[in-house]
């Protein structure tokens, strides 16, 4: 078996820790690739209106994410027809951006799920022929530097253990191998068990995946994976942490806005996020509406800075041109684009990220002078989270390196 542990591509050169919260900005680099965090993961897709793809300038760029449920019959079929693998490949990854994606992290997770027969998405396990190729198919992506195991949505902790281990025993031994440990939501129990696995293989760095949901439909979680990263930065060096399919809130307060809890993440041990590529859970009667034409289409949400919080504006499409305008969204995006309903919620989705990322850069000089709790005191739309902030500080650090992580739940 390959051990992971004794890599040298990935290194993370920390530059500041933050004053009254676990965050800091660093250097990462790996095989080539250097990026700044705090930072935004852009969604990249076959889409043309994806996030990666709208956004070219540099200063939105650093991380790339590619998220994509995997059934198994498309496992068989590419494992079995050479031609197909490489029309799926090119649509995974587009080779056209190969100079823009070997100077950047690119973060590739398949999520084994398959539609039934109902419409709905079920997880599915691999057979061992299926996972001998997923591995290889992993290490051999181009541009995929860090490699992530597969994520299979509902399996208990000592399930996906065994899993891990199926696929670690697979990693190709003439490989140098960057891995992240995927950490799945699920129970305090569950999570214990596939991060006490990760911290036994050495894993410095970690993607934890929100499913789709707020950070707050999880929040013990937080601090026991804070408490984690601890051991982690003690027993190995510096870490880094990727927070996957993030939803920012859903709850509008009185002043209209919806908290960023995704950008909360930043100072709660996180060096990067990347939106929810996962449509939000319903109920079956408010699915039924939906699928009846009974609900109006949802507006777009825009970032707002100054407030940390996420707004609807009466005039979406006009806002949308103004922020392709200022972030340099050209290209796909037209004004007929902007007049489709679905089409536009696609742009604002990388208005968004644009707006969050030059965020980063704000974030990390506050972090970096030692104000970035006086500075997130200053949102009034994530204010009153700020005591969640210091439980998870509270979690990471010398105080309570001894803790466990059944203390934090």
């Amino acid at each position: 078996m390959v051990d992971v542990a004794a890599h040298k591509d990935l290194k993370v050169r920390v530059e500041e820790y933050g004053n009254e919260t676990a965050s800091k900005t660093a250097l990462v680099s790996c095989k080539g690739a250097k990026v700044q965090t705090p930072s935004r993961g852009l969604f990249l897709s076959s889409n043309p209106l994806s996030e990666s793809r709208l956004l070219s300038n540099q200063k939105y760029r650093g991380i790339n994410e590619v998220y994509k449920r995997l059934g198994s019959e498309t496992v068989d079929a590419i494992d079995e027809d050479a031609d197909y693998q490489r029309r799926f490949q090119s649509k995974l990854i587009p080779t056209n951006l190969g100079s823009i994606l070997q100077n950047e992290l690119l973060l590739t997770v398949f999520s084994l799920e398959e539609r039934r027969s109902n419409g709905k998405w079920e997880p599915w396990e691999p057979t061992n022929r299926q996972l001998d190729y997923l591995t290889d198919f992993l290490f051999g992506i181009p541009f995929n530097n860090v490699v992530i195991p597969p994520a299979i949505r509902g399996l208990d902790g000592e399930k996906y253990v065994a899993f891990l281990r199926e696929f670690f025993e697979r990693i190709p031994s003439q490989q140098s191998a960057v891995v992240a440990g995927l950490v799945p939501n699920g129970s305090h129990r569950d999570v214990k068990a596939v991060l006490d696995f990760y911290y036994k293989k050495g894993l410095t760095a970690y993607v934890l995946d929100f499913q789709g949901r707020t950070p707050l439909c999880y929040w013990s979680l937080l601090p026991a994976f804070s408490s984690h990263l601890w051991k982690v930065q003690k027993e190995f060096g510096p870490h880094y942490a990727h927070a996957l399919n993030v939803r920012y809130g859903m709850k509008i307060d009185r002043a209209g806005f919806v908290p960023a809890r995704d950008m909360l993440l930043l100072l709660e041990c996180f060096d990067s996020f990347g939106g929810s590529h996962i449509a939000p859970r319903f109920s079956e009667e408010f699915r039924k509406k939906l699928e009846e034409g009974d609900v109006l289409p949802t507006k777009p949400r825009f970032f707002d800075h100054r407030a940390y919080g996420y707004y609807t504006p009466d005039d979406s499409a006009v806002q949308a041109g103004r922020a392709c305008v200022r972030f340099g969204i050209q290209g796909p995006v037209s004004s007929r684009d902007l007049d489709d309903p679905a089409k536009l919620a696609g742009v604002c989705k990388a208005i968004n990220a644009a707006a969050t990322a030059v965020e980063c850069r704000a974030l990390a000089t506050k972090i970096s002078t030692g104000e970035e709790m006086k500075y997130l005191q200053s949102k009034q739309a994530v204010v009153r989270d700020t005591h969640r902030v210091k439980a998870v500080k509270a979690a990471y650090g010398p105080e309570t390196h001894e803790s466990t992580i059944d203390d934090w739940i």
